[in-house]
């Protein structure tokens, strides 16, 4: 069995076509999976779910 842990998750994107500045869409997350047991994602729309989700399956680039 694998434990999954995760420390100071963070994830950017440029803010706007051609804009210099970056928007910050997840700050700092940390955590873990414990094997062998049920863990949710949770929040209400908007709040970075499938960011957080997709940082981990390397969508993101």
């Amino acid at each position: 069995m694998v434990m999954v842990m995760w420390e100071d998750v963070t994830v950017e994107r440029a803010a706007s076509f051609g804009a210099q500045k970056r928007k910050l869409l997840l700050n700092g997350i940390t955590g873990f999976a414990e094997p062998a047991r049920v863990m949710a994602v949770m929040g209400p729309s908007g709040c970075g779910k499938t960011t957080f989700l997709d940082s981990f399956t390397d969508v993101i680039q």
